[in-house]
């Protein structure tokens, strides 16, 4: 699926993220994966994306949630 292709874009181009974008990209990977059913993986994505945005202290959790 184009969702599974993104992720895998994005776990190969991780490190050239900037690390306080990083949140914002999970999470809106996240919501593609829960918007066709996948629940796991949408699930998976979002709890990365909450580490992600734990880890960059210009996050706000309320931002994230």
């Amino acid at each position: 699926s184009q969702a599974r292709a993104e992720h895998l874009t994005y776990l190969a181009e991780r490190e050239s993220i900037v690390d306080i974008d990083r949140a914002d990209c999970l999470r809106a990977l996240a919501e593609c994966f829960d918007a066709i059913g996948q629940d796991a993986s949408a699930v998976e994505l979002y709890s990365e994306a909450l580490d992600a945005g734990l880890a960059n202290p210009n996050c706000a959790l309320g931002q994230m949630i």
